[in-house]
Parts: C-alpha cells; sequence; structure tokens
C-alpha cells in the first residue's frame, strides 16, 4: 500500500502528519483521515515540498481561496 502524508501548520513551523485518501482526479484528493477541518497545510510545487521536514520552518503568504 500507498502510504500518504501531509505537512500540517503548526505556527511557523510544519509537521509531518499520515492521511488516508479517497477519491481523486487530476485537480483534487480527498483526505478521509489524518486531519480535521480547518488544519492549515502547506501547499506549493513538489520540488518544494518533496524537500521539507518536520519541524521546518515555513514562510506563509495569505490565500484569497
Amino acid at each position: 500500500t500507498t502510504t500518504y502524508h501531509a505537512f500540517k501548520r503548526e505556527g511557523e513551523t510544519v509537521s509531518r502528519v499520515e492521511v488516508e485518501v479517497g477519491i481523486s482526479d487530476d485537480n483534487y484528493q480527498e483526505i478521509t483521515s489524518g486531519l480535521n477541518a480547518g488544519d492549515e497545510i502547506a501547499v506549493g510545487p513538489d520540488r518544494v515540498l518533496r524537500n521539507l521536514e518536520d519541524g521546518d520552518r515555513i514562510e506563509i503568504e495569505e490565500s484569497d481561496t
């Protein structure tokens, strides 16, 4: 089985959390467990995210969405 992770925001750092995924398409991935409504996660290009580690500091940018 494939293990999936997300990086949850903890102040100005991230913590790596294991998530379970459900249905997906080219644009969206359903997270069925591992995160709660309202949790903020790190998003960005894969070339950046694949180098994140638990506890890394992040730059926070506000989003319009």
